[in-house]
């Protein structure tokens, strides 16, 4: 049977859960469910470049982000930078404390965490 509305799925939807007590919870029971897909699906037409110039340890994401595939420096050679949890970040930061080329990033909240502390702008 193919879906093709609304309407038809809330019935569908109805026509499995086989009880009439539950019909008002059927929209919540869609809305949970897309949720939980969003989170998981990754299609290639969700994958974006995009290029940003950090100089401090901590920069904003984008408006649209979901996830990083790979982070690389716009230097000569580029420079790939490692994903580390934000507990290693803090291990990683007390090892490079001085300010330099990023080698690290973590998502932290909605900002990225560079270690070490850029010491310029870098393009990413």
């Amino acid at each position: 049977m193919a879906l093709t509305t609304y309407a038809e799925l809330k019935t569908s939807v109805g026509d499995w859960l086989n009880r009439t007590d539950l019909t008002t919870a059927i929209p919540d029971f869609i809305s949970l469910a897309e949720a939980q897909i969003e989170r998981n699906l990754r299609t290639r037409q969700m994958i974006v470049r995009s290029t940003a110039s950090i100089n401090t340890e901590y920069a904003a994401t984008p408006t649209d982000f979901l996830e990083t595939k790979s982070f690389v420096l716009d230097t000569n050679p580029v420079t790939p930078l490692q994903f580390e949890t934000i507990s290693a970040m803090n291990d990683l930061q007390r090892l490079n404390s001085a300010a330099s080329k990023p080698l690290y990033f973590s998502v932290v909240g909605e900002q990225f965490r560079f270690v070490p502390e850029p010491d310029t702008t870098y393009t990413e």
